[in-house]
């Protein structure tokens, strides 16, 4: 059946490619008969081999839905062939704005990508082809691209970003032999940005702490809420608004209440060296509210939003300065949190759901120098064994 995606008027609709995987497409229309009668012309094409080519050729842009509909509701399709052979013929100089579609529908079905980075995607090329209206072929040149990045007012860690969208247009593009040669050789791309991965030994949070003024309540529990950050690896605003109902004291777990999407609310385990800390403040909870401590939050005074985010990014600056840290910030206490995970043994999918993330490509991609291979986790895991036999002998 036909679909509206949300924010959008246009019906979408799917059908079953020669391979098997289920593609959707444009319908091309607002009108929910029309739709339904697109839809499955559509699907009647597709179930046919001797007549792929033209469900190709709506994929691809150079025809479209209700174009396909008329040719198979009126007996056509050997016109609708003849009409393309002869675009293809004389229009070698397409309009590339016809391929964003296409190839959006295309990043779509990549493995490792959302519906938000195929949104960005789009937007960032989007946004090169509004040089020139229309935007030809033969605009995709490598002096045109190499202004094009020279315009973006976008900061240092954006630029490849709309490098790798522009990469991944040229070779949907080239896939479909609509580009012969590679337009971005001889570009001087930006270069990848890498991930930062600043984390913290114990000895220096242990010197952090220490250089935390701990004259108001504020002081003492934004200090305690930093290490927190390190202990869970839990974001600022997600430990801001964490509450004690929100405490599995019997598993030493918390419950985060993500910041981004539904992944991010997920339960994780505080470490070990921490945990005195929670219950430390448990007991000092209890004697202040009672034994009833539904709905207090566990770093009251400090409000969550963005008041209290300022005030511990801000303690955490001037501790940093004052301990002759270099280069430490409060969102680090992630990857303190994963790197020192990891370095244990912990499986990448592990550390995944400990940080809230939807799988591990972040992980691998972030954290790849530290993560334990199989094998040298299970040479781990003998030896403890023998360990535990020999003592208990």
């Amino acid at each position: 059946m036909p679909y509206l995606q949300r924010g959008r008027k246009t019906w979408w609709g799917s059908f079953y490619a020669l391979d098997g995987s289920r593609r959707r497409i444009s319908l091309g229309t607002s009108n929910p008969r029309s739709a339904a009668d697109f839809e499955r012309a559509l699907r009647q094409v597709a179930e046919r081999p001797e007549w792929y080519d033209l469900i190709e050729a709506v994929e691809q842009g150079e025809a479209s839905v209700p174009e396909l509909y008329r040719a198979w509701s009126g007996s056509e399709i050997p016109a609708l062939r003849s009409k393309l052979a002869e675009r293809r013929a004389n229009h070698r100089d397409v309009q590339l704005d016809n391929y964003l579609t296409p190839w959006a529908q295309w990043c779509a079905r990549q493995r490792d990508m959302t519906p938000a980075v195929v949104a960005q995607y789009r937007q960032r090329v989007a946004s090169l082809l509004a040089q020139r209206k229309p935007f030809r072929l033969s605009h995709l040149r490598p002096d045109v691209v190499q202004d094009w990045f020279g315009s973006l007012t976008v900061g240092p860690t954006s630029l490849p970003r709309y490098a790798a969208a522009l990469r991944s247009f040229v070779k949907f593009l080239r896939e479909r032999g609509v580009l012969a040669d590679d337009p971005l050789e001889g570009v001087a791309m930006p270069a990848a940005h890498t991930a930062r991965t600043r984390h913290a030994s114990l000895d220096e949070l242990a010197t952090l702490y220490t250089a935390i003024p701990k004259d108001t309540e504020r002081q003492r529990k934004g200090a305690a809420l930093i290490l927190f950050c390190h202990a869970s690896g839990a974001e600022v605003n997600a430990a801001l608004s964490l509450c004690w109902d929100d405490v599995n004291t019997e598993k030493r777990e918390v419950f985060l209440r993500g910041t981004k999407n539904q992944y991010r609310q997920r339960w994780a385990r505080v470490a070990d060296w921490y945990w005195p800390t929670i219950e430390r403040m448990h007991k000092e909870a209890q004697v202040q509210y009672g034994p009833n401590l539904a709905g207090r939050r566990v770093f009251h005074p400090l409000k969550p939003g963005h008041s209290g985010r300022c005030y511990v990014t801000a303690l955490n600056l001037e501790a940093c300065r004052a301990a002759g840290i270099q280069d430490l910030h409060v969102h680090d206490g992630r990857h303190t949190f994963a790197v020192r995970l990891l370095k244990a043994g912990a499986p990448a999918e592990v550390v995944a759901q400990q940080l809230g993330h939807n799988g591990t490509a972040m992980v691998v991609k972030v954290y790849g120098p530290w993560i334990v291979s199989a094998i040298e986790r299970d040479t781990w895991e003998r030896k403890a064994q023998e360990l535990q036999r020999q003592g208990a002998a």
